[in-house]
């Protein structure tokens, strides 16, 4: 058996992952299949940090969200007044850290089941985010140059 939100294998009479925390879910009387398990699952992958470990001081387990709910969506809202916001807040902070060092430096387990930096990944983000940044000046000057001509 496998947990539901991180595929970490699981020993017959565990009650919980030892990973990420899930509880174990008999099938004694329910079906694994129905809605609301099903609803369950996809509520709990996006509620619940993935399994981190962390480079700094080793902690291996389920990570701590970083950023905020409610400044999640605040940001999200501010997209009608300021676009370039939410890009700029999502680009620079992580999603994840170590609860117990606080440290961003961990690496993240992805859902093939392996661990992939978020350093690195945030630094993928950064470049593509750069790229798009210095293709759009570039179209700006060139009609400011036009105009301007």
């Amino acid at each position: 058996m496998f947990c539901q939100i991180c595929k970490t294998k699981i020993d017959p009479g565990e009650q919980a992952c030892r990973i990420c925390g899930t509880p174990v879910l008999t099938t004694a009387g329910i079906s694994m299949s129905s809605p609301e398990i099903k609803a369950i699952i996809l509520i709990d992958k996006h509620l619940i940090p993935k399994p981190i470990k962390c480079a700094s001081c080793g902690f291996a387990g389920q990570g701590q969200f970083t950023r905020k709910m409610t400044t999640q969506i605040a940001v999200l809202l501010a997209i009608f007044f300021f676009p370039i916001f939410p890009l700029l807040y999502f680009t620079f902070t992580y999603k994840y850290r170590c609860p117990q060092c606080k440290s961003n430096s961990l690496s993240i387990k992805n859902s093939e089941g392996q661990f992939e930096s978020q350093l690195e990944k945030k630094r993928k983000t950064q470049k593509i985010f750069f790229t798009f940044l210095a293709v759009f000046l570039g179209l700006v000057l060139l009609l400011i140059i036009k105009i301007w001509n």
